[in-house]
């Protein structure tokens, strides 16, 4: 007994689904673009080289995750 092996053609392109989701990320980041971000702030933290380096200035309270997000963002 031979199993039915048809095949399956998308109903997308997959080049279709990504550049779907690209508009979507895309429209998701310009909510945050109009928020200004002090130039010196983001050279700070985009020039922080290792994970560590961030975690210590989100525990003393210097910097939030949000703040890094918008940096990253910004830049």
């Amino acid at each position: 007994m031979a199993a039915n092996l048809e095949r399956t053609i998308p109903k997308i392109a997959w080049t279709d689904v990504v550049a779907r989701k690209q508009t979507i990320r895309n429209e998701h980041v310009k909510e945050h673009l109009n928020t200004a971000v002090d130039p010196s702030v983001i050279a700070r933290i985009t020039d922080i080289k290792d994970v560590d380096s961030l975690t210590l200035l989100i525990e003393k309270g210097e910097i939030s995750a949000e703040d890094i997000v918008r940096a990253y963002i910004a830049k």
